[in-house]
């Protein structure tokens, strides 16, 4: 998101924010209305910011290259959560002098590590898919014939931080969106999506990231600054937005956090020199299929998307599945190794997947992922999977889904508060959102990465012990991390 300064200005227009991202990526930057200190002066570089500090004094304040390009910017990082390893069984020896009590130990150490992260309360799994449902209809509406996708876990957790640079109505409009009460119910949430959902134990990669970057010549409270620190893990950098130096260094950040999948577009990243402070959050996921596909199986088959018949390579399991029905859909269910699930969900002959999000019951199921087993139309079959192989992206004006939504204030330049952030008042508004989400599939498993700058049946039974399962048509897919809550999801209308 992005703030701008609007009044008295004579400054080059801000390059479009271009984001194609693997997962999803969302930035939010902020731009004064007003004339501000030192506008008029040269743009200085990076580096000679060393000595720049807060309102009330920065503490742990470095000045550490950053990136493969050694750019200097003036930090502050945070320390993220420690976790157990996953034992790799390779470093306990062979087949006939195998550790067995070794690795038992370290798994036994792992899976207890494992268990405790999967505590999470019943109020925030129920929060977090009352938002998704709620936002569901604004983030997935598209063009029909192109993909569409969004990561509610990585959007709830960006609106969550602008919750926390806001106030008043602005904030309020923000907060109720998410369905919390006031801001210390929202940290408490926050603690529990974060303590569950980052992952990083050698088995599964679901990381989560967050970083403020502010004009050095702004000052800011410090005290929003170490909250965000604390409850969000965000490191901090400061520098001159509009030079190369901290593009450079924004750039680096989203390529190291999001596993160097997002380097095309992550070079189309540039901060306005009107800006005086973004906020970047990503969420990269990478973890492998609890049964893999065989790829001697794969075959090619046409895919009937709307703009016309395609080939595309097909992969195919059989074998002793859960499968569910609808009025309007039919959907199964493929477990992530150590981790959630991926939910493949085929509306029927005649319907589109935009039908899906105007029917109410569709909408409860696609919420009753973190507890599939109480959707009432299911049957243990064996199912004959046909799963399209794909690599879908797309990139969404956020800022637009926002105000359907009612969050409005945070866009007007009179209406906005962002007070708990700036240390001098000034008028300030919203001025860029977007969203950009990639999501892939192969025999392996499942890749996705995100950054802010987020078939035959239908209501009947079906009709035999066994069932294909054939995704040949545009779809709909929810993938769920090892807690239930909802990490990506999306429209595949080309795979």
């Amino acid at each position: 998101m992005e703030v701008r300064v609007m009044k008295n200005m004579n400054i080059k227009r801000m390059k479009r924010v271009l984001t194609s991202l693997l997962a999803m990526i969302l930035i939010f930057s902020l731009c004064s209305c007003g004339a501000m200190k030192n506008w008029g002066k040269p743009v200085q570089s990076i580096e000679a910011q060393e000595n720049t500090g807060t309102e009330s004094g920065e503490e742990d304040v470095t000045v550490s290259e950053y990136g493969d390009q050694g750019t200097k910017m003036v930090s502050k990082k945070v320390e993220l959560p420690q976790q157990v390893s996953y034992p790799d069984a390779e470093g306990f020896g062979s087949d006939e002098s195998f550790d067995d009590e070794g690795f038992n130990a370290d798994y036994d150490k792992w899976f207890e590590n494992h268990q405790t992260q999967l505590e999470i309360s019943k109020d925030t799994v129920k929060k977090l898919y009352e938002y998704y449902q709620k936002t569901l209809p604004y983030m997935l509406n598209h063009e029909q014939g192109k993909n569409i996708l969004y990561s509610p876990v990585n959007v709830y957790l960006a609106l969550a931080m602008l919750c926390e640079i806001t106030d008043g109505e602005t904030r309020q409009q923000v907060i109720e969106i998410l369905g919390e009460k006031d801001i210390e119910s929202l940290r408490k949430t926050v603690k529990d999506v974060w303590d569950t959902s980052y992952v990083d134990d050698g088995s599964v990669t679901s990381i989560l990231a967050a970083s403020l970057w502010m004009n050095q010549d702004i000052k800011f409270n410090q005290e929003t600054i170490d909250q965000l620190a604390q409850t969000y893990y965000a490191e901090s950098y400061k520098g001159t937005p509009g030079t190369a130096e901290m593009d450079k260094a924004l750039q680096n950040w989203l390529n190291e956090h999001t596993g160097n999948l997002l380097k095309e577009q992550a070079g189309q990243i540039t901060l306005d020199p009107r800006t005086i402070l973004a906020l970047a959050t990503t969420l990269y996921f990478k973890v492998r299929w609890n049964n893999e596909f065989n790829p001697q199986m794969n075959t090619t088959e046409t895919f009937h998307a709307v703009t016309g018949d395609v080939e595309k390579e097909f992969m195919h399991s059989s074998g002793s599945d859960s499968y569910f029905w609808g009025e309007n859909f039919s959907a199964v269910s493929r477990s992530l190794l150590n981790s959630g699930s991926m939910v493949l969900i085929l509306p029927d002959e005649g319907k589109t997947p935009q039908d899906l999000l105007n029917d109410q019951e569709t909408l409860d199921f696609i919420a009753s992922q973190g507890n599939l087993g109480e959707w009432k139309n299911s049957r243990h079959l064996i199912v004959h999977q046909s799963i399209p192989k794909f690599d879908a992206d797309s990139m969404t004006d956020l800022g637009a889904a926002m105000k359907q939504m009612g969050i409005e204030d945070v866009f007007d330049f009179e209406k906005a508060d962002f007070s708990p952030m700036l240390a001098e008042k000034q008028e300030a508004a919203l001025t860029t959102a977007k969203h950009a989400v990639r999501v892939k599939i192969d025999e392996e498993g499942v890749e996705a990465a995100a950054f802010t700058v987020m078939a035959m049946c239908g209501s009947a039974m079906p009709p035999n012990e066994e069932v294909d399962f054939i995704l040949d048509r545009p779809f709909l897919f929810v993938i769920t991390g090892a807690n239930g809550l909802p990490l990506f999801t999306g429209i595949v209308e080309q795979p």
